[in-house]
C-alpha cells in the first residue's frame, strides 16, 4: 500500500491510501478519475502553516492520527482499531468524543444533528422521501463542531463532553470537516464514541478542513475540494410547484389558475415524473382523466402550453414557466 500525505493549502490536509501496484486491469477499481468527481486542488501548503498535524504508526498495526494544534485535540484517529483494505471491502474506524456534534453525511431525511446511533448508507436512489435512508445524492462529508472551556490562567483548552452544560459558562467552539472522496457504495456507522467508514472499493482518499468556524469549513470544502454549484438561471430563483400524479393537462391548468386566484406567486410548474410514469408503452397512454400519465405523442408545444397557462400580470408579478423535461 502507498500512503500519501499532502498539506494542500493552509486549511486542507489530504491523506490517500491506495494500492502500490496499479495496472490498466485494476486502476478503475481503486482510482476515481478527476473527470467523474473533482480532485481537490493541490496548492503550496505546509505543515507549519496548517492548524492540522498528521502522525502515523505501524505498532502494532498501521494507524494514523490527525490533531488540531491550537487545541491539542484529536480530530481523527484509527489507533486501537484495525484498518481493513481488501479488493472489494474497506473499513477504518476513528474515535469520537462522547456526545459529539456531527452534521452532514447526506443525502437523507434526518435530524440536523446526526446523533450517535445511526447508520448512513451512500448509494444514490430515486425513492419517495424515506426517513433515515439514502436518497438522490451522495455526499460523504461531515462537519464536526466541538466546544471547549478555556483556562483563563494558562490558556489550555478542555473539551466539553457532558450531555448537559452550564448556561453561565463561557465556551468557545471549533469546527472541522472530513470528506471521503470515493464513489463506490459506502456506509458510515455512528456509535457513541466512534465513527466507522466502509466502502465496497476505491481508495481511502480523505480530506480534512480545519475551519475553525462552520462557515469556514463549508467554504473550504466547496471552494477548493468539490467545487461550487453551477450558476442557476434567473427564473429558477422564483417559486416552483411540483407533484407526482397529474393525470392530464387540465389538472395542471387548474393548479396554475388557483395560484393566480389566490394571489400566490408561481414561476415554474414541473411536469416530469407524471409524464413518464407507467409500466406500458408511452405511445398507448391516452390523455384522459382515466390514465395515470400523459400521452407524450400529444404533448402540447411549449408555445401552446405557455399560452394556455398564462396568467395576466394584473393578478401576479411573474409568469409561470412549464418544464416538461
Amino acid at each position: 500500500m502507498n500512503l500519501t500525505v499532502d498539506y494542500q493549502d493552509s486549511h486542507r490536509l489530504g491523506i490517500n491510501i491506495s494500492p502500490a501496484h496499479l495496472t490498466a486491469e485494476n486502476v478503475t477499481q481503486y482510482i476515481l478519475p478527476d473527470s467523474l468527481v473533482q480532485l481537490p486542488e493541490t496548492g503550496t501548503g505546509t505543515g507549519e502553516a496548517s492548524d492540522l498535524t498528521f502522525s502515523w504508526s505501524n505498532d502494532p498495526s498501521f494507524s494514523f492520527t490527525v490533531l488540531r494544534k491550537s487545541t491539542g485535540d484529536v480530530l481523527f484517529s484509527t489507533v486501537g482499531s484495525v484498518l481493513v483494505y481488501e479488493n472489494q471491502f474497506i473499513e477504518f474506524v476513528s474515535v469520537l468524543p462522547p456526545n459529539y456534534n456531527l452534521y452532514g453525511l447526506g443525502e437523507r431525511i434526518h435530524g440536523l444533528r446526526l446523533g450517535n446511533n445511526f447508520t448512513a448508507t451512500f448509494y444514490a436512489a430515486d425513492v419517495g422521501d424515506p426517513v433515515d435512508t439514502n436518497l438522490y445524492g451522495t455526499h460523504p462529508f461531515y462537519l464536526d463542531t466541538r466546544y471547549y472551556e478555556v483556562d483563563g490562567t494558562n490558556g489550555n483548552f478542555t473539551l466539553v463532553t457532558a450531555a448537559t452544560v452550564s448556561t453561565d459558562a463561557d465556551y468557545v467552539s471549533y469546527s472541522h470537516g472530513v470528506y471521503l472522496r470515493n464513489s463506490h457504495g459506502l456506509e458510515v456507522l455512528l456509535a457513541p464514541e466512534s465513527i466507522t467508514w466502509r466502502a465496497l472499493g476505491g481508495s481511502i482518499d480523505l480530506y480534512f478542513f480545519d475551519g475553525p468556524t462552520p462557515g469556514d469549513v463549508t467554504q473550504q470544502y466547496t471552494s477548493g475540494a468539490v467545487g461550487l454549484p453551477a450558476m442557476q438561471q434567473y427564473w429558477t430563483f422564483g417559486f416552483h410547484q411540483c407533484r407526482w400524479g397529474y393525470k392530464n393537462w387540465s389538472m395542471v391548468a387548474d393548479v396554475v389558475n388557483n395560484f393566480a386566484a389566490f394571489g400566490l406567486h408561481l414561476e415554474t410548474v414541473w411536469n416530469d415524473i407524471g409524464q413518464y410514469y407507467g409500466t406500458g408503452s408511452r405511445a398507448r397512454l391516452a390523455d384522459t382523466s382515466q390514465t395515470t400519465c400523459f400521452n407524450t405523442a400529444t404533448l402540447p408545444t411549449t408555445q401552446t402550453l405557455s399560452a394556455t397557462l398564462r396568467v395576466p400580470r394584473s393578478s401576479r408579478d411573474s409568469m409561470p414557466t412549464t418544464n416538461t423535461t
